[in-house]
Parts: structure tokens; sequence; C-alpha cells
């Protein structure tokens, strides 16, 4: 349909092609240095056990990124305050940010800043959060995804430029995994 649409405008007669608008380059044209897991691995699965999972977890860590750097993220939101927090091996942040938003917008917004504040050029990156559905908005991610969605795509297309692999996994919240267990309590 899109290659119809061109042949229609008739570009190759030498008219300008200035008043075409060139659909962004985004992380579905160039999904070779990052993947999504969402429900990939063992430790994925709630119905297991807590200690299982916690033990499921260290081993694909250990078997599958044992030479990323890692990073976990988290947001929290009550009545009166929304926050967002970070952290890796090296430093870590909290942020209130507006209460308006939800916490949808706080747990993206949270790995944007992750990217931002505690990335390193020299690794592969391992993002770890408990928000399923912000990463299942990445995943399908659309012209009619959500602001904040797209503001991460960007994010994470720039890495390309560090010819980084990025990674981004969820882990289910409360299962006594070390690095969520450390993100909940920033």
């Amino acid at each position: 349909m899109i290659a119809n649409l061109f042949m229609d405008l008739d570009t190759s007669s030498g008219s300008s092609t200035d008043h075409i608008i060139a659909f962004p380059d985004t992380l579905i044209s160039r999904n070779n240095f990052y993947e999504i897991h969402i429900s990939d691995f063992s430790f994925q699965n709630k119905a297991h056990p807590v200690f299982l999972i916690k033990d499921l977890f260290e081993e694909v860590v250990y078997k599958e990124f044992h030479d990323y750097h890692i990073i976990a993220t988290d947001a929290s939101k009550s009545h009166s305050f929304t926050s967002i927090a970070g952290i890796s091996n090296l430093q870590s942040f909290v942020y209130r940010i507006h209460p308006i938003n939800s916490i949808f917008t706080a747990e993206a917004l949270a790995i944007c800043q992750a990217l931002d504040e505690l990335s390193v050029t020299d690794k592969n990156l391992l993002l770890l959060t408990d928000s399923y559905s912000v990463l299942q908005a990445l995943k399908c991610l659309a012209i009619k995804s959500p602001k904040v969605i797209h503001r991460l795509a960007g994010k994470i297309l720039v890495r390309k430029n560090f010819h980084q692999k990025i990674c981004l996994a969820w882990t289910p919240g409360h299962s006594l995994i070390h690095w969520n267990e450390k993100a909940d309590l920033l």
C-alpha cells in the first residue's frame, strides 16, 4: 500500500520530494541491537514459588548476561506523589515527578532516566523493570503509541550509536529478585 502511494506521487519525474514526510527511523526498522524479554525466561513465570523465581533469575543472569551492565528501575504512586527510581552497581537516582503522571508513564520515565543517568558506554545493557505494560507497549510500538513510549524508543535508538546491545527484561515484582528489591527500596 505504501509502495503504491509513492508510485502515485510520481517522484521519479524530477519533481521535488520536499513535500514528502518520511516515517521516522524507529526501533521497528532497526531491531538487531535490542531485545525485549517479557516471557522468554523461566523466572518470568509468576506461578513459580518466590524462592524459585529468585534462583532462576540468578541462573539466567549468570548464563546469559554475565558481561552486561545491569540497571533496575521502578516507579511508585500514591495520592500525593509519584516517584521514579533506578539503580546500577555504580550509582542510583530517585526523583519525584508530578502526581498527575500515571504509574505507566512513571515506569516508562524511570527507564528513560536510567538510560540517561546509569548507562555505561563500554558494556551491553540489561534493563530490568517490573512494568510488564511498558515493555509490552514498547514491543508493539506504533505511531499511535503513547508519547512516553516513543520517547523511550528514541532513547534506546540513540544507544545504538554506542554499538551496545540493549536487553529489557520484565521481572516479577515482590519475587525476591535482588535488583528489583533494591530499586523498590530507593
